[in-house]
């Protein structure tokens, strides 16, 4: 901290905020060695990968004493965090969109008194290094706990328990369902309903010491409602009325506001030849939607054959054969910057297959309107590299037709609109064999394959054509016409 007078004062201002905001405070001196047991935390700093500027203290809750740690003490808690992909697909579905984040999330919830012991550090009062180290206690739940995630989302989910009364049912099923952690995506069908829901939502919130802010929305209508000092930074300084509204990140995916579409950064930081620097390259292309799968799948194979040579560690550099492949998709990387996906599924005015290097699966979304027009996206995509021992093509098309099934279900949960019906489409033959077959005994890794996907696409559709049959046998018996239905109490 004295070499570097910028850290120095990036940490103080740190800490300094934490006391002054009521997150931490002094141990008074007549408790200084009373407590016990009592645990002292170590902290450092980490600064933001995007924000050089950007400093955040961390307590290390997994340090060990005499063999123990903080975390290891904790109860991790039931994970109630929103499925990322769950989250992300809800905010296409609807014109409309709004992000915001909860201001210091888990500062806002509080520890109980009697277990500030354990939440002990030091610290220089005021910054002044030459003084005397003096004991704090945290008094909120901290990063670093491995308690604290599952703890701040309950008390979210408290929060909208508490709405549903005075807000709606809306707003709480928001509440419980647009956030992953601290970060709000939420998209809706009107202006009308956005505007609604930016006060409701954060009237609730605020009501139970949660603050929202840093509001970002492709409807400019909905950002003049918005305080100045609550829009994202970037857009403080905006001219709504003349600025085009700045590009921002939607849980890691970056979102052209003015456009309304999702783009992808062709630039990656160079790495090694080695084994290890191409699993950090594949992996910095942040895709959790799958729009680039196929990009990818060609760097996976290269992967999996390094894989396969014993011989070759994590930094070894790769033979020479993998050279040229390799350089060519780093050539090719450029084009991602061209990609374009729209965020929303529905426009303004409104398969699976495999080969011996990989296969996969792409889930479209297909809607139509009450004027009779159609509209087909891209809702997401999933792909798999072949495995190492060696497989037939007929048994990977069989698993793909699971991941397209897979897929499907994932996409099921998570969706908040009615779907009326699913279609899995496939170009090969032998699945259609599988699912078909009836005398044949097939091997245990197809049996199962077989299994799943005679459930999902024959059995379910003859359960509906069940339904359909016993419907007009029980109008036939009821004597109705065909555009009359049963009363309820008949239908019970």
């Amino acid at each position: 901290m004295k070499l570097n007078p910028k850290y120095n004062e990036d940490y103080v201002e740190f800490v300094e905020k934490l006391v002054s905001e009521g997150y931490a405070y002094k141990v008074p001196e007549d408790q200084s060695y009373d407590e016990q047991p009592a645990w002292y935390l170590p902290h450092h700093s980490v600064y933001h990968p995007k924000n050089p500027n950007k400093i955040r203290v961390v307590f290390d809750c997994s340090a060990k004493y005499q063999g123990s740690s903080l975390n290891d003490n904790l109860m991790q808690g039931p994970d109630m965090t929103n499925s990322l992909v769950g989250v992300l697909i809800r905010f296409r579905l609807k014109r409309v969109a709004l992000m915001g984040d909860i201001e210091s999330m888990f500062y806002q919830v509080q520890v109980p008194k009697v277990q500030h012991k354990y939440l002990r550090f030091l610290w220089w009062p005021g910054g002044e290094l030459e003084s005397e180290l003096t004991e704090y206690r945290m008094c909120i739940h901290i990063f670093g706990a491995v308690s604290s995630p599952s703890i701040a989302n309950y008390a979210l989910r408290a929060a909208a328990d508490h709405a549903k009364d005075k807000y709606g049912p809306d707003v709480e099923y928001t509440i419980k369902t647009n956030f992953y952690v601290d970060d709000y995506l939420k998209s809706v069908p009107s202006e009308e309903q956005a505007l609604r829901l930016v006060k409701d939502v954060t009237a609730a919130l605020k009501g139970r010491g949660f603050r929202l802010t840093k509001f970002v929305s492709n409807c400019k209508l909905v950002l003049k409602s918005i305080l100045q000092e609550d829009r994202s930074k970037d857009l403080q300084t905006c001219d709504l009325d003349y600025d085009e509204l700045h590009a921002e990140r939607a849980l890691g995916l970056q979102w052209n506001i003015e456009n309304d579409y999702f783009t992808f950064s062709a630039s990656l930081d160079p790495k090694p030849l080695t084994r290890e620097g191409i699993l950090s390259t594949v992996c910095s292309l942040y895709n959790p939607l799958g729009f680039v799968v196929p990009f990818l799948l060609p760097t996976k194979r290269i992967l999996r054959e390094v894989c396969q040579d014993s011989s070759l560690g994590w930094d070894d550099v790769i033979p020479k054969k993998y050279y040229k492949p390799w350089r060519r998709w780093l050539d090719d990387l450029p084009i991602l910057g061209n990609l374009k996906i729209p965020r929303c599924v529905k426009p303004k005015e409104f398969g699976t297959d495999a080969s011996n290097e990989g296969y996969g699966a792409a889930a479209y979304i297909r809607l139509s309107d009450s004027r009779g027009r159609i509209s087909t996206a891209l809702l997401m995509g999933n792909s798999r590299v072949c495995p190492v021992k060696a497989t037939t093509i007929p048994r990977l098309e069989l698993t793909a037709a699971v991941v397209s099934i897979n897929l499907a279900q994932h996409i099921l949960e998570e969706l908040t609109i009615e779907v009326d019906q699913k279609f899995y489409h496939t170009n090969s033959t032998t699945v259609l064999h599988y699912i078909f077959s009836d005398g044949k005994r097939f091997p245990y890794i197809c049996a199962n394959r077989v299994k799943l996907v005679i459930w999902e696409v024959v059995w379910e559709r003859q359960i509906r054509t069940v339904r359909k049959v016993l419907t007009l046998l029980f109008k036939e018996h009821a004597g109705l016409l065909d555009d009359e239905l049963p009363h309820s109490s008949h239908r019970s």
